[in-house]
């Protein structure tokens, strides 16, 4: 979806020691299908990074809120 909607995005990056799923900018989007790791959470938010969590069957219903979030409106 990131592709098709022409969104510069990078996936399955190490930021201080953890794994995400995607980046787009300072934006952490993660894909759960597990539980939330806590302290990966407060380790990006303290290196002023956003973290946003999909659950699987969401992620269809995000491109809306991706393109605002891209476009800050």
């Amino acid at each position: 979806m990131l592709d098709e909607m022409r969104i510069p995005f990078k996936a399955k990056q190490i930021i201080h020691g953890h794994e995400i799923d995607f980046l787009i900018g300072r934006n952490v989007i993660e894909i759960d299908g597990h539980i939330q790791n806590i302290t990966k959470n407060k380790v990006l938010m303290e290196n002023g990074y956003n973290v946003y969590h999909f659950q699987n069957n969401e992620v269809s219903q995000a491109r809306e809120w991706l393109k605002k979030l891209i476009t800050n409106k």
